[in-house]
């Protein structure tokens, strides 16, 4: 039997994946490289608690309970309301929600700085807005949120994602490096007959080894994987 992957990772998980600290991670979401997301389940039977903003189509989808489902969350009590002194416009509300919801970047950049394990919200959405133009907000009616850094998650397609856009970059900076490095050595003297393609890897990094002694630099040691690496010849091509 093919098991489901998982939709989401905690924050230490996305670390581990990225090899970045767990700091990183808090960063990266704070300014939307990627996008955290939370459990949220907050009700009241009586009372409104969060006016919803939603384009004209979306009040379409509310059935004959008074509930709106879309993918990951639900609305409760949703009805449309006149202003009054506990509602601030003439809008959609709703008296609970429940289910996974999107945390804007900005409400993570005091946690870059304070290291708090804990921060406050007065609204949210249902998707970032890099997804679609018609997310959903909520926002909170003179009441606070309370989300546990430890509470946030990240889809797995965009760690994913990252990561290989990393490799990516980091098999660029490699190629460009051998380049770089290539021309260096052409430049000197000594070098400029010797084919740096096809001369084995061992005998370029002696004869440089050689010509540093000459003028008394003293050259690192070097393993033969890593001239081979920043020769652009790979680890199998001695």
């Amino acid at each position: 039997m093919k098991l489901p992957q998982r939709e989401f990772y905690k924050l230490d998980e996305v670390a581990a994946i990225l090899d970045c600290s767990f700091s990183d991670v808090l960063y990266y979401c704070s300014v939307d490289v990627l996008h955290a997301y939370t459990y949220i389940d907050k009700e009241d039977k009586y009372e409104f608690l969060f006016q919803i903003n939603m384009h004209r189509d979306i009040r379409k989808k509310i059935d004959c309970f008074k509930s709106l489902c879309c993918g990951d969350w639900c609305a409760y009590g949703v009805e449309f309301n006149e202003r009054t002194d506990k509602l601030p416009v003439n809008g959609m509300y709703a008296k609970a929600v429940k289910g996974v919801f999107f945390i804007d970047g900005y409400n993570l950049e005091p946690l870059v700085f304070s290291g708090e394990d804990s921060f406050k919200i007065d609204c949210f959405t249902d998707v970032h807005r890099e997804i679609t133009e018609n997310e959903i907000d909520f926002n909170c009616l003179d009441f606070c949120l309370t989300i546990k850094t430890d509470s946030l998650r990240i889809k797995s397609n965009e760690v994913n994602d990252l990561k290989l856009k990393r490799m990516d970059e980091s098999d660029k900076t490699t190629a460009k490096k051998a380049e770089i490095i290539s021309c260096l050595i052409k430049l000197i003297p000594e070098m400029s007959d010797i084919n740096l393609d096809t001369t084995p890897v061992a005998k370029i990094a002696s004869l440089i080894e050689a010509v540093a002694a000459t003028r008394a630099v003293e050259f690192p040691k070097t393993d033969i994987g890593t001239w081979s690496k920043y020769l652009g010849r790979g680890r199998h091509k001695k």
